[in-house]
């Protein structure tokens, strides 16, 4: 199987060099082509098309950090059991978040996720792994304004992020199955939640995205 690994920034991409040791690797039976896009939808969606054209993936997996909600914690990861935009309303007559003539929720293949919770392995003892929905949009969801917010309109939701929602749009348009993991880094309603973020860079390991790899060897 060809697999597209996408990610946003420069940090996680060194780390998945560090876990794979390659942007073009072998990993089993799975050719693994790993590149950055840049922050934000419109960045994801160039970088998943160009992907998709230029090398015809059977999968794309996004990975990177996330946002958490009151029901993570810290190096969690959360898998995209469902994607919605947490910024996008087109009027009175659609569903909030949803795109004129697009889904109003990008939902994962049901075999994808049960592989995706199968990924625990005692490499990465401590990170619990959550299946759930992932509420994505051009915004830092860092003060309780914009949580609370979001969680009026997708109170089930587990993290937030700002590529998962225009990079499951991008597959369900080249009809590619899509599935994202993202590694909770802050917590907006806990206490001193930018230290949160600072430090989870200064003390990430290779292991933060080792579930990842093990879902890749899976496949």
């Amino acid at each position: 199987m060809k697999i597209g690994l996408i990610v946003a920034m420069n940090k996680e991409y060194e780390q998945f060099i560090n876990v794979l040791g390659s942007d073009d690797v072998q990993l089993g039976d799975n050719h693994i082509i790993l590149r950055k896009c840049g922050i934000g939808k419109v960045n994801a969606a160039v970088g998943c098309t160009l992907l998709i054209k230029e090398h015809n993936p059977d999968l794309i997996i996004s990975s990177g950090v996330a946002g958490g909600t009151s029901r993570t914690n810290i190096m969690d990861v959360v898998v995209s059991e469902r994607v919605v935009y947490h910024d996008v309303y087109c009027g009175p007559e659609s569903q909030y978040g949803a795109i004129q003539h697009m889904p109003a929720i990008y939902e994962t293949p049901k075999d994808l996720i049960k592989l995706a919770l199968n990924s625990k392995t005692s490499e990465n003892t401590g990170q619990n792994i959550h299946a759930g929905l992932i509420a994505s949009g051009d915004s830092f969801i860092d003060d309780r304004e914009k949580y609370n917010k979001v969680m009026e309109h997708f109170p089930e939701t587990l993290a937030f992020d700002m590529e998962s929602g225009s990079l499951a749009q991008v597959c369900y348009i080249f009809n590619v199955p899509f599935i994202s993991f993202r590694i909770i880094s802050d917590i907006v309603t806990k206490e001193n939640n930018t230290k949160m973020y600072t430090d989870f860079w200064a003390t990430v390991s290779d292991t933060s995205f080792n579930i990842t790899k093990q879902f890749l060897k899976q496949l």
